[in-house]
């Protein structure tokens, strides 16, 4: 059974720095989550959706991967579908309403959460781009109304991006498998 993938997460599998020459080059992203997904995202010939970081603009191009050593070296730069948005942005939704609201209630530390509307609109706002992302990676495969198509949407900078993105996919009649796993606890 053939199956295309999307892997949606808050980065991309590398990170983009600028070199002494003005030109982007890819630098090795640490973690688990490159490490697991990339030779899918490989296998499968599919996409990434991630933020691209405050380094890399929309009139840059994503760079080949010169480090053949590299986990994600095999993703080509086609498979890659970068999120931006500017620093203040950033700053609301992953310092702002991630890590000052979200984490601190997923680890059972409530009265060190930080409430405020502003950066809930950014939150969402964020996701509504991410979303919107991966539901061009999967009109991009040849077979779109495929119902074995995988999007895989990761951790808790994400977690109004399936409903989203389930919403976008239903309007367009796009069926699609959407998973969703959470890499930090969930408060019991």
């Amino acid at each position: 059974m053939k199956r295309s993938l999307v892997v949606v997460s808050n980065r991309l599998p590398f990170v983009i720095n600028i070199n002494e020459d003005g030109e982007p080059v890819r630098t090795n992203s640490a973690g688990g989550l490159v490490t697991a997904l990339a030779p899918l995202v490989i296998k499968h010939r599919g996409y990434w959706v991630g933020w691209a970081g405050n380094n890399f603009t929309k009139t840059m191009k994503i760079p080949d991967s010169k480090d053949s050593t590299a986990i994600g070296h095999g993703i080509k730069p086609s498979q890659i579908i970068p999120i931006f948005f500017t620093k203040e942005t950033y700053q609301s939704f992953y310092n702002g309403f991630c890590n000052a609201t979200l984490w601190p209630l997923m680890h059972s530390l409530p009265t060190l959460a930080v409430f405020k509307a502003e950066q809930w609109n950014s939150y969402v706002n964020v996701n509504e781009k991410f979303a919107n992302a991966a539901f061009q990676a999967v009109k991009k495969f040849d077979d779109y109304a495929d119902r074995n198509n995988l999007v895989w949407i990761h951790d808790y900078q994400l977690m109004v991006t399936p409903m989203m993105l389930r919403n976008l996919l239903d309007e367009a009649n796009i069926s699609c498998k959407l998973a969703f796993f959470l890499h930090i606890p969930f408060p019991s």
